[in-house]
């Protein structure tokens, strides 16, 4: 009891001495009810304070915040992001995971390249053997009586192969639209008839990410710069329709010698 008392003493004596006095007993004293700070520490009757709580996740989508009662919250954003593809753009968060966008266009413009996409090093242009444009032609169409739009250009080599290349985009509803962006068709063209084969991968325009391989068939005629027929593309995606045809018209934009 007497060494109690003198250690006591000594105690009381020490927090009478220091300027601030003796801040606490336990580690209990020293709380401030934040789990965000930390656990505080009761040392040597200083409260000592404690190791912030670390609420980074290293996800790009979510917010990261830290609530004093419940410590670390993570909500979800709508970010953009990189979904590690080369071959996508416009990526962006969604439910707390980065989702692709919509493919990347390749197109460099030139009918004599074969265009394609490497995710890891992006856009690929491998040129089409012996292949040299000697006429070249650019088309725009009119489909399903302005339900949709295409556009199309025609590559005339030397050996009279034909290549085409563009885009058929048709309206799925008011509100949305199928693209169809297609490279390295080849066309046949006989007189007044034109037909060619096409594909690619499609892709809604409001929902980037939910894309299809597709087969296009387009045939019809050409006289004085107009043109006209059907088309059929044919969709391999699950959920998507199986397939979607019609009419088109078209006009000649620019170039000759190819059609008539």
């Amino acid at each position: 009891m007497g060494k109690n008392l003198v250690v006591l003493r000594g105690v009381l004596l020490l927090c009478m001495l220091s300027v601030t006095g003796c801040e606490c007993d336990t580690d209990s004293d020293c709380t401030d009810n934040d789990v965000c700070s930390g656990e505080e520490r009761c040392i040597d009757m200083k409260c000592v304070a404690g190791t912030p709580l670390e609420c980074d996740d290293g996800n790009v989508c979510t917010d990261d915040s830290c609530d004093p009662q419940g410590g670390c919250l993570y909500e979800n954003n709508t970010s953009a992001c990189e979904d590690g593809s080369m071959c996508t753009e416009g990526d962006q968060c969604a439910n707390g995971e980065c989702v692709e966008g919509a493919p990347l266009s390749c197109d460099d413009g030139n009918l004599c390249t074969t265009d394609t996409c490497d995710p890891e090093s992006g856009c690929i242009h491998d040129p089409v053997p012996g292949c040299v444009c000697v006429a070249i032609e650019e088309w725009a169409s009119v489909i399903n009586q302005g339900q949709g739009s295409g556009n199309w250009s025609l590559c005339k080599s030397a050996d009279s192969t034909v290549i085409v290349e563009g885009e058929w985009k048709n309206n799925a509803n008011e509100e949305e639209e199928i693209r169809c962006p297609f490279t390295d068709g080849l066309a046949t063209i006989s007189g007044q008839s034109i037909s060619f084969s096409a594909s690619g991968t499609a892709w809604f325009t409001s929902n980037p990410n939910q894309t299809s391989p597709f087969a296009l068939e387009v045939e019809g005629t050409t006289n004085n710069g107009e043109g006209g027929g059907s088309y059929t593309i044919t969709f391999t995606q699950q959920y998507w329709p199986a397939e979607s045809s019609g009419g088109w018209t078209a006009t000649r934009e620019s170039g000759s010698g190819i059609t008539e």
